[in-house]
Formats: structure tokens, C-alpha cells, sequence
């Protein structure tokens, strides 16, 4: 509330509604030592940190700063806050989690297993949820991130797709906005594949491509989605029980914890720390952060590691599902060439005529996909299913040429069309 009176009154220095000057140790401590929950238990650590923030922040709004003798006895204080949280927790046998649970793979695995299969009835919001949870676990990235990712700020480059985030929580002024977040296609588990399911997403909903508006436009997306994602755990509570996780346990963010420790310790060979620090936008210290900066090497390896094909094989190298319309004799089919092309622009519908080469090339990689794995979308995708009434999909059965070309490689078989196949460690390349 008094954050709040702050901002809506002129920017003076004594525009706080509470005097500040006459506050003590005393009247602090007690305060913080009264805040319970509605159980009348002790709140988490982490709640307590965060009244500490809110003070500070109090002071900076009203251009006020600590006394050095306070800042040392709230520092003491938070250090006994702490030690009593845990000891009454030990005492009480309470669980000792703070905040929600991370997504382990397994999790994963089976809440995608379970939003593909809604999304193959005539459920735009399980289609949407899936498209949602990939993108999220993918990227390592807050869900605001994704809620406000927009079209034209998605790209293809060699192998895989960039995102670019304009401003994230740890880059208000958009000095990173240049940088691409690097993400991978799994063709071998395609309701893990981000190109998969956001070419499914795209063209089933083609308006959001012919406006070229935000990824997922309208209000409350979050919302949106982790009501879908609480409905899952609920309906399926048997199965997630299997691995642990109750109701209530994961959230949203759990996604962006799971993600993160698998890539960091999910494996006896991980991206370097600095990259997956980079890529979560989180800050090592001023020294590192002034020293240690993105390249894409790190944030390649980092996004091939998040899709889950383990690095130790050597399906880790795979390209994306492309076209390649190389001949025996070393050849290019220009017809089919032209042909893939006429297909890829007839699907930006209102946007074919101003289309940009990123553009196409975009649409070529995710149509590339959906060919690829047609025989898996045919057998899977039900009568009602928004994909199996979409153009795109009646393109791939009506042009069965084209669809045969889709495939994928790896550096020991590739042809000169194959895409660079990019953050791949020396381990996988032997």
C-alpha cells in the first residue's frame, strides 16, 4: 500500500506516507516477526527476504537510505528469521521445499504426452497449453517472456530457431535485444519438438501469422495457461503421483527450474555455467558480468542440451527436419525447388505479398516439420483436430513429392543441403 501511494503522488522527497526517520530496529522487528500465515505459522525464507527488499525499496522511492546501524541489525535479524523458520520446520516435520517443486524430465515428458493428445481433439487450449509449455522449457525463460513473445521476433538460422526478447526482468533497457535465444527440433520425440508444436500452433491459426501480432495475442496468457496446467495435474493426478508430484506442487516457474537443471546437471557433460547464467538472465557478479559475455557457441550448446536427446549419443548432432531435393548425381530438383517454395508462400496467407526471405525461410523449416512427421500426425491427429483441418496439412497429403523430401541428417551423412549443424561439443563429433 505504500508502494502504491508512492507512485501515484508527485516525485517529492517526503511523499511517503510513513516517516521514515522515526523508524527503528524495534518497530521493524517486530513487525517482521508477526508476519504468519493463515495457519499462524512462520512464512518461507524467501517471504522474509522479500519484506527486506520491500523496505529497501521503500526508502529508495522516497529518497531516503539506511543508517549503516540499522542495515547491520537487519541483517542479524533475517540471519535468527532464518534459523527459526528451519527449526520450527524440523520441529513440525514440515516439508522443507520452498516455493514450487522443479519439473523433472519425467514430469515433462508426460504433461506434453498428455496436452499432444488434447490438442489432437477439438481442444484450442490444450493446442495452445502445449505450444506454451515447450516454448517455456526450451527457452529457460520466465513466463512473461513467452507471453509476450511476438511473431516478428522469431527467426531461422542454420538449424534452429532465435527468439529475441526486446526486455527481460534483468534487461529493462533492451542493451541484449540482439541476442537470439538458440532452440532445437527433437524429431525422434516429436511431442517434445518446439518446431513441431509450434508449427502445429501456427498453422492451425493462421490469423496470428497474417496479422503477425503477438505469439499468443489477448489478455491473461499466463493465466490462461496455468489454468490448463493445474486442470492436467488434477485430472491426471494418478499418473503424476507416479513421480511424485501432488496438486499445488509445480507452477509455472517449475518449468524454467527443470529445464535449467537438467541442461546444468542433468548430464556428466554440461554447457558451460556462464551460458545457461546468460541464457536464464541471471547475473554471476559484477566482475563476471562485465567480463563474461554471450557468444553463440555457449547459448547453441545450452539450447540442443534443453531439447533432452542426451549428449552422450550421437543423436545429439541431429539437423531439423529440412527439404532436400539433392539427385543421385549430385543435382538440385529445381521443380521441386519451386514447387516447396509456392507451398511455403501460400500459407503466410495476407503477408505473401510483403513476405521477407527470414520470413520464408522461417516458414520452410516448420512446413519442412510438419512433412516429416506426417505419417506420425496422420495416425495421432484426430477428424477434429485443428491441424488435420488446416491447409498446411492437406498441402503435405496433396503433395506427397514434396513431403518425401522432408528428412533429417547428421554431419557423417549430410548432403550439401543440409543445414550447419550448430553446438555440437567435440565428444559428439568423435
Amino acid at each position: 500500500m505504500a508502494k502504491q501511494w508512492i507512485s501515484s503522488t508527485k516525485k517529492e522527497l517526503d511523499n511517503c506516507p510513513l516517516i521514515l526517520d522515526s523508524l527503528t530496529f524495534t518497530d521493524i522487528s517486530r513487525y517482521m516477526s508477526s508476519r504468519k500465515n493463515k495457519n499462524a505459522k512462520y512464512l518461507a525464507k524467501l517471504s522474509y527476504d522479500g519484506i527486506q527488499s520491500a523496505m529497501a525499496h521503500l526508502y529508495r522511492c522516497a529518497g531516503k537510505s539506511m543508517n549503516d546501524g540499522l542495515k547491520a541489525d537487519l541483517k542479524i535479524l533475517m540471519g535468527g528469521m532464518k534459523r527459526t523458520v528451519a527449526k520450527h520446520k524440523k520441529q513440525a516435520g514440515e516439508s522443507l521445499v520452498e516455493g514450487k517443486q522443479h519439473m523433472s524430465f519425467e514430469v515433462y515428458n508426460l504433461m506434453c504426452e498428455i496436452l499432444s493428445k488434447g490438442a489432437n481433439t477439438n481442444n484450442s487450449e490444450y493446442l495452445f497449453a502445449h505450444c506454451y509449455l515447450v516454448l517455456e522449457w526450451n527457452l529457460m525463460a520466465r513466463s512473461e517472456n513467452v507471453q509476450s513473445c511476438h511473431v516478428n521476433h522469431i527467426a531461422w538460422d542454420n538449424d534452429s530457431l532465435l527468439f529475441y526478447f526486446p526486455i527481460s526482468k534483468s534487461n529493462q533497457g533492451g542493451e541484449n535485444s540482439h541476442v537470439p535465444w538458440h532452440v532445437y527440433s527433437n524429431p525422434f520425440q516429436p511431442h517434445l519438438c518446439p518446431v513441431l508444436t509450434l508449427a502445429k500452433y501456427l498453422f492451425s491459426q493462421t490469423g496470428i501469422l497474417a496479422v503477425g501480432d503477438r505469439l499468443f495475442p489477448g489478455k491473461n496468457q499466463y493465466d490462461r495457461f496455468i489454468k490448463v496446467f493445474h486442470r492436467i495435474i488434477k485430472v491426471h493426478e494418478a499418473e503424476f503421483r507416479r513421480f511424485g508430484v501432488e496438486s499445488g506442487d509445480l507452477g509455472s516457474h517449475s518449468t524454467r527450474k527443470g529445464a535449467i537443471t537438467l541442461v546444468s546437471s542433468g548430464c556428466t557433460v554440461s554447457p558451460p555455467m556462464a551460458s545457461i547464467c546468460l541464457r536464464a538472465c541471471w547475473s554471476m557478479g559484477p566482475i563476471k558480468d562485465r567480463y563474461i559475455h554471450y557468444e553463440k557457441a555457449g547459448d547453441q550448446f545450452v539450447g540442443r542440451s534443453v531439447t533432452t536427446i542426451s549428449s552422450l549419443t550421437k543423436e545429439f548432432a541431429v539437423s531439423p527436419a529440412y527439404f532436400d531435393t539433392t539427385r543421385e548425381d549430385g543435382s538440385v530438383d529445381n521443380v521441386l525447388e519451386t514447387k516447396i517454395t509456392q507451398i511455403t508462400r501460400t500459407y503466410l496467407v495476407s503477408r505473401t505479398e510483403q513476405a521477407n526471405p527470414s520470413v520464408l525461410l522461417l516458414m520452410r523449416f516448420l512446413f519442412a516439420s510438419i512433412c516429416f512427421h506426417y505419417d506420425y500426425l496422420l495416425q495421432n491427429e484426430c477428424a477434429m483436430s485443428p491441424l488435420r483441418s488446416s491447409a498446411v496439412l492437406h498441402a503435405a497429403s496433396a503433395n506427397l513429392d514434396v513431403t518425401g523430401c522432408a528428412c533429417i541428417k547428421f554431419p557423417g551423412n549430410k548432403t550439401l543441403q543440409t543445414p550447419q549443424v550448430t553446438g555440437i561439443p567435440p565428444h559428439v563429433v568423435l
